[in-house]
């Protein structure tokens, strides 16, 4: 089912997951619709470049997001940290820039069939909603493995979950506040 690449197995066991969603599709979308077709193509194929390159598999694609599950928390900051950096510096013609956030998440997954569920993706997927465009967040289960420069953004509630979660964020640039959506 996955984009898997060159890999010939899909990550088991305790996993990071690379979660990404452009910002304000739908109105980009809405604005031009021709344009926005090339600007998500453009996006989708430097993604997919990186991720494979990352050694990256790839479970989820659809629209504007994808859904990456990496073996190694450095290869997957890095796919993002590569993912951000060909974002800002690609060519995108005459076609709607593009905007990602970015979420990072690990602990022990649940796979079937080259897909994953359960707590570690949903935190995941929860983390990214909290994200802006051009922003990198992580979990303390990311950032406590990694050696990028990051920031501590604090203990947060994610939606839909009961206890809060330490957040990070990969360099040092403003962003605004983090959303609240609990307590």
């Amino acid at each position: 089912m996955g984009f898997t690449g060159d890999r010939e197995s899909v990550p088991e066991g305790v996993v990071t997951f690379l979660f990404t969603d452009v910002e304000g599709s739908s109105r980009v979308w809405e604005q031009d619709s021709a344009a926005a077709a090339e600007s998500i193509e453009i996006h989708d194929d430097l993604v997919r470049r990186v991720v494979n390159e990352a050694g990256g598999f790839l479970f989820g694609w659809a629209g504007d997001h994808f859904r990456v599950a990496f073996e190694d928390p450095q290869a997957a900051v890095d796919a993002a940290v590569a993912i951000q950096e060909g974002l800002a510096g690609a060519d995108w013609r005459d076609c709607p820039r593009l905007a990602v956030r970015i979420a990072l998440h690990r602990g022990p997954a649940l796979q079937r069939g080259g897909d994953y569920f359960g707590t570690v993706p949903n935190r995941t997927s929860r983390l990214e909603d909290c994200a802006v465009g051009g922003q990198i967040l992580l979990s303390s289960d990311v950032a406590e493995m990694v050696t990028q420069e990051m920031l501590f953004l604090g203990h947060h509630y994610l939606r839909d979950l009961s206890e809060p979660i330490l957040i990070y964020q990969v360099g040092t640039d403003e962003f605004p506040a983090i959303r609240r959506f609990g307590r």
